[in-house]
């Protein structure tokens, strides 16, 4: 079974109160972060943060929106 995955990958530390408010999942890993994006979630987050996009996953994830999480 195939799998599509999307994330944004950085070195930590990650501000965990704003990930938080984002409702974002993270994992820490051998100094990085790996934060997993789903598109419906970056989708609610577009619209609420007005980038106007309707479907992220259409985009490939690439959007103001995963720019700005990241």
């Amino acid at each position: 079974m195939g799998h599509s995955i999307s994330a944004i990958i950085g070195r930590a530390p990650i501000n965990k109160e704003k990930a938080a408010q984002y409702d974002l999942p993270f994992f820490v890993e051998n100094g990085f972060v790996i934060v997993a994006l789903d598109p419906s979630h970056a989708d609610y987050w577009d619209e609420k943060l007005g980038y106007g996009y309707e479907n992220v996953s259409d985009i490939l994830m690439d959007t103001k929106c995963t720019h700005f999480f990241g």
